[in-house]
């Protein structure tokens, strides 16, 4: 999963009021929870997680 992916899954399911992980990658389509492991998501979520709020910030 590339990085633009990763940032759009985070956000989508911040929109959508997921905060739990576990919730999220419950509810992922197959073709999604193929792409990526929760614990890999977790790892570059918080790496991205600079550039995530700045695109948060632009829809404030």
């Amino acid at each position: 999963m590339k990085d633009l992916e990763l940032i759009s899954l985070a956000l989508t399911a911040e929109f959508m009021g997921i905060d739990s992980k576990n919730h999220l990658f419950r509810n992922l389509p197959t073709s999604l929870k193929t792409k990526i492991e929760r614990s890999v998501y977790n790892r570059r979520k918080r790496k991205l997680a600079f550039e995530i709020n700045e695109i948060r910030l632009k829809f404030v």
